[in-house]
């Protein structure tokens, strides 16, 4: 089976290029998914990936690039993908990323014509992307199927843009909502997002997250790590993803233990000005991946925590719930609906969504025995890193593409 492939992938050398020179930070947690997915098919022989990276650096000059130039250059996974070329700036960027789409697609599709066993697979509905797909994909016949990461009406929730940008966004949104059912196929992060796509006829598969095997030689790396009292946080720091609460429910508590904060975000001051007040608590900043891993494995307690009557949370699994998981080290967090029941058996869960049941909830947890967190630490690695390694989800997305309508 063929499949053309297109994403926001890139090398981590791109990534940390980016990431240094540019004002507005890309996700990383984009690349880390989209990583463990190509990790999952590139091992399955009967499958010919042919990838393709459009860069979601920011507009310039918030973004550090003017002019992103096609190149090719080879993933973490073994593929290697090609880059889309485009003028980065407002909407030419999207058009450029439009009309690369078109011509590679399209010649992708006349090299493979006689081939009936082909699909293009998306990662994340672009409807830049999207248009030049559905339309080639109807002339020759070929499948399509998207993996939907984030609804398109949430992209901008946490950004409002204003002035230009904020005309240019209302016109992305209504055109990302008219396209986003007419893939043929979907892979989902969470059952609610079906009814809200409306796609309820359509072909679906849920696959809310998967974790790439490397993390078995991160694991062993740091397998030995001696284990610091303390609780990490490591993401979004917005006061929308309950960062205050957070802190405020930690000051409260009466235990010998430090709050490690790691990532940026429209909070970042407020920090600086909480830990002024409490020095138990120790603000890292942006740090590349790597460091952020080997303090999840010296941690004695990671913390997701959102609000779980926020609507968003129906629709996204939070994708550190995996890697944490994966670390070894106990994980606290809300009983988000997004998040599968079966994960609840391997984590601490908070019920009272409140400072002071968050405060509470920490103190109970550490009273406990260091046995006792080490044991569902494990647990949950276990579970993970068994049922949703990249070969398992990998292998399921193959079997979904490989059935015809």
């Amino acid at each position: 089976m063929k499949v053309y492939y297109i994403g926001t992938i890139c090398s981590s050398e791109t990534y940390n290029d980016i990431a240094n020179k540019s004002k507005v930070k890309p996700s990383i947690s984009a690349q880390v998914f989209e990583d463990s997915i190509l990790s999952g098919l590139s091992k399955i022989s009967k499958l010919e990936i042919s990838a393709h990276t459009f860069l979601t650096i920011a507009s310039f000059p918030n973004g550090s690039r003017l002019f992103i130039r096609a190149k090719k250059e080879k993933l973490g996974s073994g593929i290697i993908t090609k880059h889309y070329p485009t003028i980065n700036f407002l909407f030419l960027k999207h058009w450029g990323y439009a009309i690369a789409t078109f011509f590679s697609l399209l010649k992708w599709l006349l090299k493979n014509r006689k081939d009936s066993n082909k699909v293009i697979l998306c990662c994340s509905i672009f409807s830049f992307i999207a248009r030049p797909v559905i339309f080639l994909s109807k002339l020759f016949k070929t499948e399509t199927c998207v993996i939907v990461t984030d609804l398109p009406k949430f992209h901008f929730s946490l950004r409002k843009p204003t002035g230009l940008k904020k005309i240019l966004s209302k016109h992305f949104l209504n055109s990302q909502q008219k396209i986003q059912s007419k893939f043929d196929k979907y892979i989902l992060l969470t059952k609610y997002m079906k009814k809200e796509l409306d796609i309820l006829e359509k072909p679906s598969i849920i696959i809310e997250g998967t974790v790439n095997e490397k993390m078995l030689l991160v694991n062993k790396k740091y397998e030995n790590v001696i284990k610091s009292k303390a609780i990490m946080y490591a993401g979004m720091l917005n006061r929308k993803h309950k960062i205050e609460m957070l802190i405020k429910g930690f000051m409260a508590t009466k235990i010998d233990c430090e709050l490690w904060l790691f990532g940026t975000g429209d909070f970042e001051k407020e920090i600086i000005k909480y830990s002024k007040i409490d020095d138990r608590i120790k603000f890292f900043g942006l740090v590349d991946r790597e460091k952020v891993l080997e303090f999840e494995h010296k941690a004695s307690l990671l913390i997701n925590i959102r609000d779980s009557k926020e609507e968003y949370t129906k629709y996204s699994f939070p994708s550190k719930t995996i890697e944490y998981m994966s670390s070894g080290t106990p994980l606290l967090t809300t009983k988000l609906p997004g998040i599968p029941e079966e994960y609840f058996n391997y984590v601490y869960v908070l019920d009272n969504e409140t400072e002071e049941g968050l405060s509470k909830k920490i103190e109970e947890i550490f009273s406990l025995s260091e046995n006792n967190l080490i044991e569902l630490g494990k647990e949950a690695m276990d579970f993970v890193l068994n049922e949703k390694n990249s070969k398992v989800q990998g292998k399921k997305i193959f079997e979904f593409l490989n059935v015809k309508r």
